[in-house]
């Protein structure tokens, strides 16, 4: 058997090192890290939120002007989400899709929304709640010279539409005080200061503003603290956001000045 000779000669060089594969690996890292860092840093996610909201006003809480959400919920989720990165889109229903819509997990927040309200609509679903973002009052309103009188003299107690005031139930369960409900605000209002109506059970800061802004009436009706009252607190609701309501709630705990100050650019809850 014949056996091959190698070739005579030196042999050839190895190949040199690539020296771009190393700065191409460390660059590729640092890039994954800065990415990871980014989507986990707060306020990252500039995701579309939709905010579920009341079609109506009720100033100076909340309300629409020229298509626009405005008041002083509107000015807080801004803040929030401006702080955290994200972006809001407000839909309006009328309360009872709103809260069906809440349930379903058709929007991310609803605002204004409180543990209490609607209860029968909300058994079996899993609704979190934001601390309180305000808290107001609601009251039965008079007119000064009826001061004083006991609830059973209220013989008709005017209400915005929809709104059901549980703490006078007992005297409509029993046909003593008839409901006369109003879809307009003012309109409601002026019921009161005409004596349409015996009393009118509204939100304190909302009565403030009709009277004094729009109808420059402060004071003509007064609220009967010995007829029936309820305070009035207002959350932020989510049943498929659990992380939108614990941002909420961080930013809340830590902005508690700002909220002081728009509370009183606002003119609520100081009633």
């Amino acid at each position: 058997m014949a056996f091959r000779r190698p070739p005579s000669g030196p042999a050839p060089a190895p190949a040199p090192p690539d020296r771009t594969a190393r700065p191409l690996k460390a660059a590729l890292i640092a890039l994954t890290t800065l990415i990871v860092a980014l989507a986990a840093a707060p306020g990252a996610s500039a995701d579309p939120l939709v905010v579920g909201v009341e079609p109506q006003n009720y100033l100076p809480h909340f309300g629409w002007v020229a298509g626009r959400y405005v008041g002083f919920g509107a000015e807080v989720l801004e803040a929030w989400a401006r702080d955290e990165g994200h972006t809001l889109t407000y839909h309006a229903f009328p309360i009872p899709r709103l809260m069906q819509r809440l349930v379903v997990g058709a929007i991310d927040l609803k605002y204004p929304a409180a543990p209490e309200w609607n209860p029968a609509d909300k058994q079996g679903a899993a609704v979190m709640y934001s601390d309180v973002i305000v808290r107001s009052r609601i009251g039965t309103y008079v007119r000064p010279e009826a001061l004083g009188a006991p609830a059973e003299g209220v013989r008709s107690l005017g209400v915005l539409i929809g709104f059901a005031p549980r703490p006078w139930r007992s005297w409509t369960d029993a046909g003593l005080t008839v409901l006369r409900p109003n879809k307009d605000l003012q309109g409601l209002v002026r019921q009161g200061l005409t004596g349409r109506v015996d009393a009118i059970y509204v939100n304190a800061d909302v009565l403030a503003r009709i009277l004094i802004e729009d109808l420059h009436r402060p004071g003509a009706l007064v609220m009967d603290t010995g007829l029936p009252h309820q305070p009035d607190r207002y959350h932020a609701a989510s049943v498929t956001r659990p992380d939108l309501i614990a941002s909420l709630n961080r930013w809340i705990r830590t902005n508690q000045a700002r909220l002081e100050a728009m509370r009183q650019a606002h003119g609520v809850g100081q009633y």
